[in-house]
């Protein structure tokens, strides 16, 4: 039995299952395919290599496609899951996957019950055996999310990586614990542009230092103040939850071209937190500045991470450098930016005058000509890197999020051009 992460491979019956949640994969049937069934019998590269040379032993490329159908199964639910997957063999040898929900779902599925199971299936398509053993490139698609409050059958979040490391590596990195999310959650609040005359190039949220803890502290039962005046942002409806410009940086990437880096600053019922975002990585989800918290005792859940994801006995947050975010917050994080994001008036790499919020270095400030000095506000999302695959920390991680509202921005584009 093969083992990458929090997953179990097996091959009687070919099932992957999570060790640490109970939560179980079991293939039923290939209900569509281009070359015989055999070629997905077996886990093992050797097994499969053979075939590749006995069916084709002189074309250089072929495609081979299969439309696969699973038994999902934990404690408490069971669901019949589908995707298709296809290989090309070329000198990449890559291989992609599809998840369609709405062949999945007849009607809008509950946000719990779809929750649960996106976390689990989409984990186990980013950790398929030919990309964690054989280390084929690979591409993730998934058509369909809950977003904004509501079922939408059109959003696509496209996913692309590698595993964490060689398996040598990897066989010694801490595995995080898992989340089941309940069945009957509610679907998460609404998020609301906030715009303002003229974006600084700095604000913050007015937390403090507690003294008896000495970490970041801004209260539960204190509104969110600090920024709204100075940078255009985004809030939740309940007024609980905000994200928004904190820090524009200059910057050049690899000290040929200019590339600010903007940071943006989360904040939630629970913890806050400033990542970076720029235009090669896009929106980075790993180590973050100011980690704080809004209750005291903190919550150890909601503790910062070391480098690989661990939780230990004390917070790990760092008041003058870099924490990390633990696996918990980071999925919490993950979900709602994704959910707020496109609400920004430009959030893809497309600018329109009068549309996105622009906002600069003060003039005055002499850098170096290769520096970047300025930045749209949302223009680097919505691409996330850096997470958690399998259990583990994963740099490679790479997720992009599509609605068609957010095209419209190109279509102005175009016509504009």
């Amino acid at each position: 039995m093969e083992q990458y992460g929090w997953f179990e491979y097996e091959d009687a019956p070919w099932k992957i299952r999570n060790f640490k949640s109970g939560q179980e994969l079991i293939l039923k049937d290939v209900t569509f395919q281009k070359l015989p069934e055999e070629f997905l019998k077996k886990w093992a590269s050797d097994n499969r290599a053979k075939l590749i040379r006995d069916l084709f032993p002189q074309p250089e490329y072929f495609e081979y496609s299969s439309e696969l159908e699973f038994l999902y199964k934990d404690t408490e639910i069971e669901q019949i899951l589908c995707f298709s997957i296809k290989y090309e063999k070329d000198k990449h040898r890559r291989f992609g996957i599809t998840i369609d929900y709405n062949k999945i779902f007849e009607t809008s599925p509950s946000y719990g019950l779809w929750r649960r199971i996106d976390d689990f299936f989409v984990d186990v398509a980013l950790c398929w055996p030919e990309g964690v053993f054989d280390e084929r490139p690979f591409g993730l698609i998934v058509i369909g999310a809950w977003y904004q409050g509501k079922w939408r059958s059109d959003v696509k979040r496209i996913f692309s990586g590698r595993k964490a490391g060689k398996r040598e590596v990897v066989a010694s990195y801490p595995i995080v614990e898992p989340h089941l999310e309940p069945l009957h959650s509610p679907a998460p609040q609404q998020w609301t542009y906030i715009d303002v005359a003229e974006p600084k190039a700095q604000a913050s949220l007015k937390f403090c230092i507690d003294e008896t803890y000495n970490i970041p502290f801004f209260s539960q039962d204190e509104q969110l103040v600090g920024f709204q005046e100075r940078v255009p942002y985004l809030l939740r409806n309940d007024q609980k939850a905000a994200i928004f410009p904190a820090l524009l940086e200059p910057n050049s990437h690899r000290g040929e071209d200019p590339d600010a880096h903007l940071y943006y600053t989360y904040v939630d019922e629970d913890v806050f937190f400033t990542f970076r975002s720029c235009l090669v990585y896009g929106l980075e989800l790993s180590d973050c500045k100011n980690y704080g918290f809004r209750k005291l005792p903190p919550d150890p859940r909601f503790f910062a991470s070391d480098a690989l994801g661990a939780i230990g006995d004390s917070t790990y947050v760092s008041r003058f450098g870099s924490s990390c975010l633990s696996y918990f917050v980071w999925r919490r994080a993950l979900n709602a930016i994704m959910d707020a994001w496109p609400n920004w008036k430009n959030s893809i790499n497309f600018t329109v005058d009068g549309m996105a919020r622009k906002i600069e270095i003060d003039p005055s400030i002499n850098l170096p000509p290769n520096y970047g000095r300025q930045a749209y506000v949302g223009n680097f999302g919505p691409t996330i890197t850096r997470g958690f695959c399998g259990g583990m920390v994963n740099n490679w991680y790479c997720l992009k999020f599509e609605t068609p509202e957010m095209y419209e921005n190109i279509k102005l584009v175009r016509l504009i051009g």
